[in-house]
């Protein structure tokens, strides 16, 4: 229990002060015997089932309380709610009466401070797996800033959780986005989804991606990007239109999406330690019955054959990879004898989409074309990107490789080893 008396040493003796959480918990089977106040005022920000209703007036009995007191006896409430919450039940009713005490604009500052040792209430709610708090958490804070925005991040990185990572990306949870360039192309339909399978035992992950509209998005935007988390890092997989050979026009959003060819490119994002990388993004023909790609990692540097590669990684799924008798699948080798690493001085390598947040073109903001740039430190090289070029059969209308919306299906296989020489052979 946390003692709030601290807090309000010089409040005036007639003040009723709020209950701490596990006394509310515990109070929770008579809450109902006390007498209900008045309904809220009509809000957009969620509130406490009527059944709890009393606990959204704790804050009505401090009338005379000083705001600092009050934030504090909050702060002290919200420490317990993302730490040591127990009562699943409890916890929308105590979030709506801390939301009473403070203005909306306060309680969302308050949430999105790196108050609790460097980082935010939403960061230790997802990294002690709260998330049955964090669709009203979000909901109360929005709109996110940056720095907030960037703890969410991290905190998602710190628990490994791609799923929820997934899921604030897909917008399944409260998030408040701005307009990306190809958000009047996908209207009401679906996200991209991503399903990460990781090798135990092995320095390795396989990544079933699934674009939805991507045709379209790349003609209209000339920038589709994904991000997932595997093997403790942020990975961006972003698809981009290349700069057009004309000499008309200086810049790729004034050119057009589209105007040169397509390429691909794998990099790191924040917070994510380099490492080596051997990788080969796969699209194979588009079968209607296959709605997703069975994760394998075949042996990017021999011959072997998929069942020779299956009985190697007996955790992968041994479904063969489905062919075409007259398109063999695309393979585009995304692989360095540098380590991969997180790098933005330069801006080459830029983050689209990141929960929401789209760097895509604007006109106060010209868009520019990943560049693979490399450098030394301490003797070590590194490398920002890994760049492939996409095949020209992925721009054709009713190509083989994509849905017939031009949803793609493909990909990534990725092992965290020095890249040899030669050339990725498909198994």
């Amino acid at each position: 229990m946390v003692l709030l008396d601290k807090y309000l040493d010089d409040a005036d003796d007639d003040v009723d002060l709020p209950p701490s959480y596990d006394t509310v918990a515990s109070l929770s089977t008579v809450i109902d015997e006390k007498p209900r106040p008045s309904p809220p005022a009509t809000s957009t920000r969620p509130t406490a089932s009527s059944s709890s209703s009393t606990a959204g007036s704790w804050f009505s009995l401090l009338p005379n309380a000083r705001t600092k007191q009050a934030r504090q006896t909050v702060i002290s409430i919200i420490r317990d709610l993302v730490t040591t919450t127990s009562d699943y039940s409890a916890a929308t009713p105590i979030l709506a009466s801390c939301a009473s005490a403070l203005s909306p604009t306060s309680f969302s500052a308050l949430l999105q401070h790196p108050t609790f040792d460097g980082h935010t209430p939403i960061y230790w709610a997802i990294v002690n797996r709260h998330t049955h708090i964090l669709p009203d958490m979000l909901q109360y804070a929005g709109p996110l800033n940056n720095a907030c925005v960037a703890d969410i991040r991290l905190a998602c990185l710190a628990s490994g959780d791609q799923i929820l990572f997934g899921k604030l990306r897909r917008g399944e949870l409260p998030f408040l986005t701005t307009l990306r360039a190809d958000a009047l192309v996908l209207g009401s339909t679906s996200a991209d989804d991503i399903n990460v399978h990781e090798v135990d035992g092995e320095a390795a992950f396989s990544a079933s991606i699934k674009i939805c509209l991507w045709q379209k998005r790349m003609r209209v935007a000339g920038l589709v990007g994904v991000e997932f988390i595997a093997r403790g890092r942020i990975w961006s997989l972003t698809f981009f239109s290349s700069p057009s050979p004309s000499p008309s026009s200086s810049s790729l959003c004034t050119r057009g999406a589209g105007r040169g060819p397509w390429q691909v490119a794998l990099s790191l994002m924040e917070h994510s330690p380099p490492t080596f990388v051997d990788g080969r993004l796969v699209i194979d023909v588009f079968r209607p019955s296959s709605n997703t790609v069975s994760p394998q990692i075949p042996d990017l540097l021999s011959s072997e054959s998929s069942s020779l590669a299956h009985s190697r990684y007996p955790s992968l799924v041994s479904t063969p990879t489905p062919t075409s008798p007259t398109k063999p699948p695309l393979a585009i080798p995304l692989r360095s004898t540098n380590r991969l690493a997180h790098r933005t001085s330069d801006g080459s390598v830029f983050g689209v989409l990141e929960l929401g947040l789209g760097n895509g073109p604007s006109p106060s903001k010209p868009c520019r074309a990943p560049q693979s740039v490399a450098w030394s430190e301490e003797g070590t090289q590194y490398t920002n990107a890994l760049i492939g070029v996409l095949s020209d059969d992925l721009g054709w209308d009713n190509t083989p490789y994509l849905a017939p919306d031009g949803t793609l299906h493909a990909r990534l296989d990725a092992r965290l080893e020095k890249a040899e020489g030669g050339s990725c052979i498909i198994c």
